[in-house]
């Protein structure tokens, strides 16, 4: 695969990724969806502890309600496992784009403080 496929694919990846960050909402034991999406809340509990590593269950992957999403989650699931070192920094890329969606002022400083620093080194962790 060339260059110019890799970044092709990157960017999807990245944007479909960013989606599924968004739209994910953890199942309650009654079976419904949390109504907060859960890693905008891991996303922002990650700035509040000045932690830079959010971490992404691969689990979730297959929960995702397809109806709310544009993409195809195994798709995902399976180009991340399967190409991972080609898309890696195009997820680690989506984590910003996620925290500007953040509400909250304090949280909006503290991601700008880190930005100003330097310090804004976020990566994406998967497990389960």
């Amino acid at each position: 695969m060339d260059a110019i496929g890799r970044n092709h694919i990157g960017q999807l990846v990245q944007r479909q990724f960013l989606e599924f960050l968004e739209k994910f909402r953890a199942k309650r034991e009654d079976g419904s969806s949390d109504e907060e999406s859960y890693y905008l809340v891991q996303a922002a509990k990650m700035v509040t502890e000045e932690k830079k590593t959010l971490y992404v269950k691969m689990s979730h992957f297959g929960e995702v309600n397809a109806d709310e999403v544009s993409f195809n989650p195994d798709v995902l699931m399976s180009v991340i496992q399967n190409k991972y070192m080609i898309v890696r920094d195009h997820l680690h890329a989506a984590i910003p784009q996620l925290l500007d969606k953040l509400d909250g002022d304090d949280l909006q400083e503290k991601i700008k403080k880190a930005r100003a620093a330097n310090e804004a080194e976020y990566v994406i962790a998967f497990h389960g």
